[in-house]
């Protein structure tokens, strides 16, 4: 039987993508601190549609490089 790839957590097996997205939205939160740091965030015109965007690439970045799929 094939499934998808997923880890065990309390007992109970959950899906790889959920651990990727909790990674992937603390890393953007940390990169949205850097960026009012420095003062880029004056910048972006449209930061909902680039913050999710940045939260689905690192999303699919990090299932990619660590589940190999």
């Amino acid at each position: 039987m094939l499934s998808g790839p997923s880890f065990a957590l309390a007992g109970a097996f959950f899906p790889s993508w959920m651990l990727c997205l909790s990674v992937a939205i603390i890393v953007t939160l940390i990169i949205r601190a850097l960026f009012i740091g420095i003062g880029l965030e004056d910048l972006i015109r449209f930061r909902l549609t680039t913050y999710s965007a940045m939260v689905l690439a690192i999303t699919c970045a990090l299932a990619l490089f660590v589940y190999g799929r």
